[in-house]
Parts: structure tokens; sequence; C-alpha cells
């Protein structure tokens, strides 16, 4: 009995309705009571109410099933406060023979701060994870848009050198129609000569956006003509 009473750990006895027939002292002071005004009171009484039903539960599982078994609820400490306990319940038979409950009762309130304190700090966590990601997807789409720029306006300057022959071609070509139409010497074959080259430049002026536009795809086919690059070349000179 001496062990029993002071024992660290609350420790009370309920018969099958949930009255407290002992308790010792661990149990009173948790409960914020004497031991002489725990006795007779129903165990439910030191239970916020919200969580009452869980040991009704428990208390009447036990009793017919013969089996332990553990559960966590708040209870009150006095009038004041309250405090999370771990209960662990076995049924026992009492020396009179009737049945009753042994009750192992544990402060917990330690355990579920920092439980609730973990969760707050994953919580956290995530969020600002979360927020990094958005950041960084934001920081990927801005970069994406100024790399895609800068590809087009390196794409624009390209063109435009490799129009600049082409665009004198087909402006000398003009000149010189205008000069041969002022001496009278132009013709109907020179004419349509002249016609066909600069139709056959601007060919390949539409051809060279093409290529540009074309650079960067995939495609099975890998030859290169370099004879066909030269004479492409040498038709526009």
């Amino acid at each position: 009995f001496d062990l029993y009473d002071k024992a660290p750990i609350g420790y009370c006895s309920l018969d099958k309705d949930g009255l407290i027939l002992e308790a010792n002292r661990a149990a009173a002071k948790m409960l914020g009571w004497s031991r002489h005004f725990l006795d007779k009171k129903s165990i439910t009484d030191f239970i916020v109410n919200e969580d009452q039903d869980v040991c009704y539960f428990c208390r009447t599982r036990i009793f017919h099933s013969k089996e332990g078994a553990s559960y966590e609820l708040r209870m009150k400490n006095g009038e004041s406060s309250n405090f999370w306990a771990h209960l662990s319940a076995t049924s026992e038979t009492h020396i009179n023979g009737f049945p009753y409950i042994r009750l192992a009762i544990i402060d917990i309130s330690e355990n579920k701060k920092a439980q609730e304190e973990i969760k707050n700090l994953n919580h956290s966590l995530k969020k600002k994870v979360s927020s990094q990601l958005q950041e960084l997807r934001q920081k990927d789409v801005i970069l994406t848009r100024q790399s895609n720029l800068a590809q087009m306006g390196e794409m624009i300057s390209m063109i435009a050198h490799q129009w600049r022959q082409p665009l004198n071609a087909i402006s000398g070509t003009a000149v010189e129609l205008s000069l041969l139409n002022m001496q009278g010497k132009t013709s109907a074959r020179g004419i349509a000569k002249s016609a066909q080259y600069v139709q056959d430049v601007a060919q390949s002026m539409s051809q060279t956006i093409d290529d540009f536009m074309n650079f960067n795809k995939e495609t099975d086919n890998d030859f290169f003509s370099l004879l066909g690059a030269a004479l492409k070349t040498y038709s526009i000179v």
C-alpha cells in the first residue's frame, strides 16, 4: 500500500459507475483536491466536458471485455486549469469480490505542448517552403521570358545580317533597271531576267526566316549539303 500511495504516477480505483473508491497522493495532486474530497466522486467530474464521452465508452468496454485500454483526454486540475492526461485502465477484482477498474494517470501536458509546437513549426516551414517555391517559379518564368526575348533579339539581328546582302542586291537591280530605262536600253528579256533574279533573292530571304524558325526544332534529318548552301549563297551574290 505504501508503494501505491507514494508512487509518482497517479492511481485511483473506480467502481462500475465510475465513482472513485480510492486515490493515491499523486492522483489527488494532479486533480487539485484532497484525497478525502475525491472519495465517492465521479471520475467524470474531473474530466473536461468535451472528453467525458471518451472516458465513459472506455470504462464500459473494459467492464464488458475485461481487457485493458489506454486513452488520452483532458482533465481538470482544481477549478482553474486543465491538463492533458494519459490514462491506462485495467479490469480487476476487489478482495470483496466485486469488479473495479485500476486507473493510472500520467500528466502528458508537456508532451502535448511539444507536439503542438512541432506541428506549428512544420506548418510554418511548409508555408515558407511553399512561398519559396512560388518565388522560384516566378523567377523561372521571368528568366525564361528574358531568355526568349534575348534569343528573339539575337535571331532578329542574325536575320538582319543575312538580309543585308540580298537587299543590296535587290536595290542594285532596281538601280540598274532605272539606268537602263533612262538610256532606253531596257528590253522585255532583260526586265524578265531582273524580275526573276529579284524573285529568287526574295525567296532566299524567305527561306532564311524559315531556317531560323526551324533552327531549334528536333529533326530526324541531320543531312547538310555544303554544295547546296554554297550554290544558294552564290545565287544571290
